[in-house]
């Protein structure tokens, strides 16, 4: 029975939710530049005068969120909406749509199928299976009909809790009793019975004990006591009888405890018996076993790979494999011999005197230990945890000695260092006065430093006091550096490879900063749409609020190359750089278009490429028979142009931006 009311009240709810539906999408909008909105009707000509009024093509909006309109429909809200065909009136008290024939006013409500006024009558213009007509407590369908809740005939019978199914023969008395063909409940006990499937289930108690059988399992529990089951098809079981049995069978394992007595296992040709005295396993392939008696007492471990016994454990353990062996007795003494290679007495763990064929070890511990090692005519004295002091000859013209913190000293046959005081102090000279070859370096921070470096690539000087400033050369002359930087000021002047002239970088703390960067001179653009190559970079801040840049690029001029051109010249310059790793001494004649190499070592680009820069630089009458590159840097110089970007801002009061394309100024945060 309270299968049938469920259905009569799903029936009820969704002819009265479904019968008729307006468009609310307008009423709910937050705002006329909702993304959805903005898809539709944006263009490029826009009014904000925000909140009185505001136009978007053909979307306007008058003091918003009161009054909208656009071409699909109107909003006065909270009076009048309307989106193309559907309408509302205090949405969501009533709503309607002309052309579905269908809405809503309060209560009532009408459509194609059906009309209504709840909870008083419900009438569908078509009956099936699932419409429900109901006029105050009557109701009736397509094959049943009666007075809710009291009683109903038909396909389906009830008087009060009594009910008769004719569909299936079920019947019952809720909730006392219930009764299918193959089912039947009643307080306490269920039974159910399959002769198809040849299932039977039974379930005393409720959930506290029960059973289940069929051709592929069965299983019975009686909480908290019994469980048992059984997989028919791998006779696979398990039995427990809480808390003092356990078993478990199956084919590869099988293993059964009774507590306190025993616990058993068999995995495979492996057997295992544990019991409060005593316990062994072993594998019949004779390849391990294991035996303890009382737990410590005795432990004996047999593999094919090692052996290991203990007695009172750990007073005695001893342990062999192929490799080694250990002898302790806890915790006076201990022996590990590792074949012919190395032998290790350790006497309280204090003492450790460890002998190898080209070496020894003795330590003490917390004193200190001694190294020695005659293969490689080394010799090492430190503490025990090589933390403190240590003294050590490497050999082969090396050596290490510290004292930690105050003092650290490292040295081989070109040059010695020195540190003190967790290096704070460092000094760094070479063995042999003169030799440039390596870095002197003299510091005591915070309050100077000097370095000089004189034969490696960039070789520089570096001198400076912390608390001033500090000056750094650079002798390179492609990558000439000079730094002077104090506690509210900092100036550096660099030039990049190629550049014409250097580069400035000037700040003052909290006041503002100035840069001036200047990039290589012989550029070749690249293509329009990757115009970005950069000639010039000017940019001036403020008091962090105002803020002034201009950078030049160097572009294609108009109409000289098309852009498959462009492209092709671009992708030369790229493809040789890649194919060279970075060389970049780009020196190739091409005598021929077939050339591949011209001794240098270098490879070049693809020969389509070759040959379709060729052509560009015929068309154009450019000479390059002294390289490719000499060739497209003299086109670059004929066929480009500069191309300038200008923006200043305040914040917040205004930000402005100015290029070839036109311009933009925004005021307030963008808000004009």
């Amino acid at each position: 029975m309270g299968v049938k009311l469920s259905l009569v009240l799903v029936v009820f709810w969704s002819a009265f939710l479904m019968t008729g539906c307006a468009s609310s999408e307008r009423m709910m909008r937050i705002s006329p530049l909702s993304e959805d909105q903005n898809d539709e009707f944006s263009s490029t000509e826009r009014s904000n005068v925000w909140p009185i009024y505001y136009q978007d093509n053909e979307l306007y909006s008058v003091f918003w969120p009161f009054i909208d309109w656009d071409k699909d429909g109107v909003a006065v809200r909270p009076l009048y909406n309307q989106e193309k065909d559907d309408h509302s009136i205090l949405f969501p008290l009533s709503a309607w749509n002309p052309v579905d024939k269908d809405g809503w006013v309060l209560t009532s409500y009408w459509g194609p199928k059906s009309h209504g006024l709840f909870p008083l009558y419900n009438h569908n213009y078509q009956m099936n299976r699932s419409n429900l007509n109901y006029y105050t407590l009557f109701w009736y369908t397509q094959k049943n009909r009666g007075i809710f809740p009291f009683f109903s005939y038909g396909e389906f019978y009830h008087f009060l809790t009594a009910y008769y199914d004719t569909s299936d023969s079920s019947y019952g008395l809720w909730p006392i009793y219930f009764h299918t063909k193959h089912e039947t409940l009643v307080p306490l006990i269920y039974f159910n019975r399959s002769f198809k499937d040849y299932e039977k289930s039974e379930y005393l108690l409720g959930l506290l004990g029960g059973s289940f059988q069929d051709k592929y399992r069965a299983y019975s529990y009686l909480v908290p006591f019994y469980y048992s089951d059984e997989n028919k098809e791998t006779s696979e079981s398990t039995k427990h009888i809480y808390p003092l049995y356990y078993q478990n069978r199956s084919s590869q394992k099988t293993s059964s405890l009774f507590l306190p007595f025993y616990y058993q296992q068999e995995i495979g040709s492996e057997k295992l018996l544990v019991t409060p005295l005593f316990g062994y396993s072993n594998d019949t392939s004779g390849e391990q076993s294991l035996t303890n008696v009382l737990g410590p007492v005795y432990i004996e471990r047999k593999h094919k790979d090692y052996y290991y016994k203990s007695i009172l454990w750990p007073f005695y353990t001893q342990y062999k494999d192929a490799r080694s062996q250990n002898v302790k007795f806890f915790p006076l003494h201990s022996k590990v011999t590792k074949g012919a290679y190395s032998k290790t007495d350790y006497v309280l763990d204090l003492v450790c005197l460890e002998d190898w064929p080209h070496g020894k070890m003795r330590r003490f511990f917390p004193f200190g230990r001694y190294r020695s090692g005659e293969a490689e005519a080394t010799t090492k004295l430190e503490n025990s945890a090589d933390t403190f002091w240590s003294y050590e000859n490497k050999g082969n013209g090396r050596w290490k000695h510290r004292f930690f913190p105050f003092y650290n000293n490292n040295g081989n046959t070109r040059s010695v260092s020195y540190r003190y005081l967790f290096g704070l102090g460092k000094t760094k000279r070479p063995v042999k006065v003169g030799d440039d070859s390596v870095e002197t370096v003299n510091q005591l921070w915070p309050f100077f430093s000097v370095a000089n470096n004189k034969k490696k690539v960039g070789c520089y000087t570096s001198q400076g006091f912390y608390a001033f400033g500090k000056y750094n050369s650079f002798s390179d002359p492609n990558h000439g550096l000079s730094i002077f930087s104090a506690l509210i000021f900092d100036y550096s002047s660099f030039q990049r490879k190629a550049a014409p002239k250097p580069s400035t970088v000037c700040s003052y703390l909290l006041f503002g900063n100035h840069s001036h960067q200047i990039y290589k001179s012989q550029i070749i653009p690249k293509p329009l749409k990757n115009w970005n190559q950069k000639v010039s970079r000017v940019k001036s801040s403020e008091f962090l609020i105002w803020d002034k840049e201009e950078v030049e690029f160097k572009i294609w001029k108009s109409g000289e190359l098309s852009n498959k051109e462009m492209t092709f010249i671009s992708q030369w310059t790229m493809d040789f750089t890649k194919f060279n790793k970075g060389v970049y001494n780009r020196t190739l004649k091409v005598s021929a278009p077939t050339d591949s190499t011209v001794g240098l070592g270098l490879k070049l680009p693809r020969p389509e490429l070759l040959i379709e820069v060729k052509k560009i630089l015929d068309r154009k009458q450019i000479d390059y028979s002294g390289s490719i590159d000499d060739g497209l840097i003299k086109l670059a110089e004929k066929c480009s142009r500069s191309r300038k970007e200008r923006s200043h801002s305040v914040w917040p009061f205004y930000s402005y931006v100015s290029a070839e394309e036109g311009s933009e100024l925004e005021i307030l945060w963008g808000l004009i």
